[in-house]
């Protein structure tokens, strides 16, 4: 059903009857928290795609939009602000333009091949930042699986990060004591289990991919106080 959704969506929006597969997420990401140096990543036959990167990374410098450009204050919530307005600037503000120029350069007019260009260039840049140290990309995700754990149940603030964090807590004690009262094949704790799962996992992928947004986060709130509630009614 997904490939089916996908390759209309193409189709009707685009008029490429395929599913293009997009690396754009993570080469944001990438982007984000590279800076010049890393030209050096570029193997000799690799000269379209170093190119694309000085001007993509001119443009990020111009724009404050790389983690270089943060400044002096790297708090949880200045390095999330920051992140999050970088992220569609980097995309479609920078690197869209960058190499739908050099796609129009080379005769490329059509939209939906100018698509499949952008495609494939971003997958290309995508593979050669992979190569950098990515110490960097590893303590944003974890940044963003905080963020995207305050999101699930709460608004993303310093008010809402202590709370959020007790309410998990809560819903773990309960959870553990449901398991020892009623057994861990009780439908209470099976499925109260699941929706702990979900949320970790969604909050998992959307971080090492985007960044976290209310939209992508909202669906096990409502299953998530409805078992916090009916736990701690079986319990106390």
């Amino acid at each position: 059903l997904s490939i089916f959704i996908t390759i209309s969506y193409n189709r009707i929006v685009y008029g490429i009857p395929t599913r293009a597969q997009s690396s754009e997420a993570f080469l944001c990401n990438l982007l984000y928290i590279a800076d010049e140096k890393d030209e050096e990543l570029f193997k000799p036959d690799e000269a379209q795609e170093k190119e694309w990167f000085r001007k993509i990374i001119s443009r990020q410098r111009l724009r404050g939009a790389m983690l270089a450009e943060i400044g002096e204050d790297r708090s949880f919530f200045a390095r999330r602000d920051h992140y999050s307005e970088s992220y569609d600037v980097i995309g479609y503000e920078i690197v869209h333009p960058v190499i739908e120029e050099t796609a129009k350069a080379q005769g490329i007019s059509a939209a939906n091949e100018i698509y499949l260009y952008l495609r494939r260039a971003e997958k290309s840049l995508t593979y050669i930042l992979m190569r950098q140290e990515l110490g960097e990309y590893v303590k944003q995700a974890a940044f963003n699986f905080v963020n995207a754990l305050m999101f699930s149940i709460a608004r993303s603030s310093a008010v809402f990060l202590p709370v959020s964090m007790l309410l998990y807590a809560a819903y773990i004690i309960l959870m553990v004591i449901c398991a020892r009262k009623d057994g861990i094949n009780s439908g209470v704790f099976i499925f109260s289990f699941t929706v702990l799962i979900s949320i970790l996992a969604n909050a998992a992928l959307v971080s090492l991919t985007i960044f976290p947004q209310g939209r992508y986060m909202i669906y096990c709130m409502g299953l998530f106080y409805t078992l916090l509630t009916v736990m701690a009614i079986k319990v106390f």
